[in-house]
């Protein structure tokens, strides 16, 4: 308790190792009672996985694991991690798709992400790729299965399009399987808001395999047009080869950037609704964790903004541009005192807010 209250300690991790769930509870409940408020970030509970022959049960450990979120200890150390590989992954399947169903974040961004997973813009996706001229399909094994190519003969191009959701500079990826029939000039357009540049890559040369960086282009928010790979420069008799793309922050270039997280917010109904609406937030009373639920008629900047009772800003839950829909986004407050608070929801055509309870 000492090195906890002093700071001295970066993480606090308790050995709650028993193998059934009231003994877990008992201990778990005696070194949280250890654990002020204000450490529970730095705290994960120790839990035993395989010991010897003992291997915990699936049940147990979901049961294990849901008794650390009702103590407030967001996080788990496993002693020892050989367990999860065992009977076909069973345990890490049994986490994943249940208690960490919902990536993680890092406790001391408060609820934002420092670089979001991109999205895969595969060369079949008709929504966000467009392709001129005659392209035929590829029988040499590519990112996803499938790949197109292009012959010399006749100018042919694919389009990549992306919708972005805040401003930043972000980088440019193209996916590449050299192979000695394909051009030594590939050209590859990237597009900016600023300014767009040309590169060129030889798809013969076995260092240009896999993802490939093409460069970095800034972005302001809405759907783009990124990239585009043409036959302009295939020399005669040589193949131009088109596999997917993706755009990821870069963080050298943009390191101020606040990205509210898109991991927290769960499409319930992709169909789009009449109005913009802010619904409720359920459990209301709450203590560890409330949803909060809203519905976009059509794609539309949201914020979502928590206040406290006398106006001051608790936490910037949501400030992007989302798709037509009805949203819940789950909210898991870290240092939260007991209390009255405001959660505003504001889009281009609404402004609503909802009181909720937190009671701890």
């Amino acid at each position: 308790k000492t090195w906890v209250d002093s700071g001295m300690i970066d993480n606090y991790i308790p050995q709650l190792y028993r193998q059934t769930l009231p003994d877990y509870t008992a201990t778990l409940n005696s070194a949280v009672s250890y654990v002020p408020s204000s450490k529970k970030s730095i705290t994960f509970a120790g839990v035993l996985a395989k010991a010897g022959t003992y291997t915990v049960t699936p049940d147990l450990l979901v049961n294990m694991v849901k008794a650390n979120r009702g103590a407030g200890i967001n996080g788990e150390s496993y002693f020892f991690y050989e367990a999860f590989p065992l009977n076909n992954n069973k345990l890490a399947d049994t986490l994943r798709n249940s208690v960490y169903k919902e990536n993680a974040l890092l406790p001391y961004r408060n609820g934002n992400v420092y670089r979001p997973k991109p999205k895969m813009i595969l060369e079949t996706d008709n929504a966000n790729v467009v392709k001129n001229g005659s392209w035929t399909q590829n029988v040499i094994a590519a990112f996803d299965s499938v790949s197109y190519m292009a012959e010399s003969t006749a100018p042919a191009s694919i389009t990549y399009f992306d919708t972005f959701t805040y401003a930043a500079w972000f980088d440019v990826y193209t996916y590449a399987v050299p192979n000695f029939s394909f051009t030594k000039n590939a050209r590859f357009t990237l597009y900016g808001d600023m300014d767009s540049s040309v590169v060129v890559i030889n798809q013969q040369d076995t260092k240009n395999s896999g993802w490939i960086k093409l460069g970095s282009v800034y972005l302001n928010p809405g759907r783009k047009r990124f990239l585009k790979i043409d036959n302009g420069l295939v020399e005669p008799g040589k193949l131009l080869f088109a596999d997917a793309s993706f755009c990821m922050i870069n963080r050298k270039k943009s390191p101020d950037v606040i990205i509210t997280t898109t991991e927290r917010i769960a499409v319930i109904i992709p169909n789009a609704p009449e109005r913009d609406s802010l619904f409720y937030s359920y459990p209301n009373p709450f203590n560890q964790q409330t949803v909060i639920r809203f519905s976009i008629a059509e794609p539309s900047h949201v914020s979502l903004i928590v206040y406290d009772i006398l106006g001051k800003t608790v936490e910037l839950l949501l400030d992007q541009i989302l798709e037509a829909g009805y949203y819940e986004r789950y909210y898991r407050p870290d240092n939260l005192a007991s209390g009255m608070y405001i959660c505003r929801f504001k889009t281009k055509h609404e402004t609503r807010s909802v009181k909720m309870l937190m009671l701890k």
